[in-house]
């Protein structure tokens, strides 16, 4: 049962670091876009978003969100296993 609740806070730790990177990519890749609508494309031109360095970040973190959610859901999976029966 300890095992199973450790497990699961893992798993939400790994969510809440990948959803921080996520929302950190999502807010640069919103203000480079709302710069490049206002018209400032040639100040903008070498902040133009590289997918290659984007790419490694965006890929780890829905990697671990996609842990993240199956470590906590096979933690409760776990727990309810070891439950005896009445």
């Amino acid at each position: 049962m300890q095992r199973a609740l450790l497990a699961a806070m893992l798993g939400v730790a790994a969510i809440f670091l990948a959803l921080t990177v996520l929302i950190v990519l999502e807010k640069a890749w919103r203000e480079l876009r709302g710069a490049w609508r206002r018209g400032r494309r040639r100040v903008l031109e070498p902040l133009v978003l590289d997918y290659a360095h984007t790419m490694r970040w965006v890929v780890p973190g829905v990697t671990l969100t996609a842990l993240g959610f199956q470590t906590v859901l096979s933690s409760f999976f776990v727990s309810i296993l070891g439950l005896k029966k009445q």
